[in-house]
């Protein structure tokens, strides 16, 4: 259920509400000036996390040089606040401006998919700007919207900022649902009576609470812990599986491929889908290192258990485009 900011707290954040429904009105030539701005504050004075970015970067790239290192950096920063305007833009921007700018292909698929009957788990990164990913809905047909269509995501503990993205990441019309309800909800569609099916997106490259029960694979050249939840999920209740695979073609400009990994999660070896994921991640990584969230701390609590053999690759992806 989603928590409601109390008064207080409505009237102290009016200011912030106000600010960022003026910036989002801007139009994209000014919001990526205020970016560049933002990128001399952020890199160069406040110096955001960079000692956690350029551990990340080291550890991650051990051949690459200094310079090569610093420029990913730069480059990284430049993506960050790039991300933050984007955003912020979401509360103002028009469907045909979102189509423009975030081109989805193969939708045709996923969407005989969910009409055929079968439910969708979609798995995600923290690459490129995955808040609009959602914009996805603008490419299905009317029909298919029917179907119950949402996100996974991590409630903040400050009640006002929690509702802020909520609105954010409704704006296409689809639904949040907290982490901790994940299970509930996917169970519960399936069981409807009205014969809806879920599409359902996974933030999947988190660090797992802990990591026992979840699949250990050598990622970036760290011994890495990923979510198994998620095709745990899938495997359950006999879903298909895709990727957004999103990659920048422009500034402001990213294209998406629904990439299937499997058309049913149940008939694959134990494992396949996330190993799936994690090299499609690495590879993606490694075309466009500056396109992936470095300030988080992905490795912040080491994984001392040796990798996991990979399981039979599936569906084997181009990752050269």
């Amino acid at each position: 259920m989603t928590r409601r900011p109390s008064f207080i707290e409505n009237v102290v954040y009016a200011p912030l509400w106000l600010a960022l429904h003026a910036l989002a009105l801007l139009p994209f030539r000014l919001l990526y000036l205020i970016s560049d701005s933002l990128w001399l504050l952020v890199y160069g004075i406040v110096r955001y996390r960079v000692k956690v970015v350029r551990q990340n970067l080291s550890e991650s790239f051990p051949d690459k040089s200094p310079e090569e290192l610093r420029l990913i950096e730069r480059k990284f920063y430049h993506h960050l606040c790039d991300y933050f305007v984007e955003t912020i833009k979401l509360l103002h921007i028009s469907d045909e401006q979102m189509r423009r700018r975030c081109v989805m292909e193969n939708v045709d698929e996923v969407t005989s998919t969910l009409m055929s009957g079968r439910s969708i788990a979609v798995y995600a990164a923290h690459f490129g700007n995955w808040e609009w990913l959602t914009s996805i809905v603008l490419s299905m047909p009317e029909e298919a919207r029917r179907h119950f269509i949402g996100q996974i995501y991590q409630p903040l503990n400050n009640r006002w900022m929690d509702r802020f993205f909520l609105k954010l990441r409704g704006r296409f019309r689809t639904t949040c649902v907290a982490k901790d309800d994940t299970l509930r909800t996917v169970a519960s569609v399936q069981r409807s009576a009205d014969g809806r099916r879920s599409l359902i997106g996974y933030i999947a490259d988190q660090h797992p609470r802990h990591n026992a029960g979840n699949r250990i694979v050598q990622f970036l050249n760290h011994p890495t812990a990923f979510l198994s939840g998620t095709e745990a999920i899938a495997r359950h209740f006999d879903m298909a599986v895709f990727v957004f695979d999103m990659v920048p073609t422009g500034r402001g400009y990213y294209r998406v491929t629904l990439r299937r990994l499997s058309a049913d999660a149940s008939a694959e070896q134990e494992g396949a889908i996330t190993d799936a994921f994690a090299l499609w991640l690495e590879r993606r990584v490694n075309r466009y290192p500056e396109q992936w969230l470095w300030t988080h701390k992905r490795w912040k609590r080491p994984v001392t258990t040796a990798p996991e053999p990979p399981a039979s690759l599936i569906n084997p992806i181009s990752y050269d485009e």
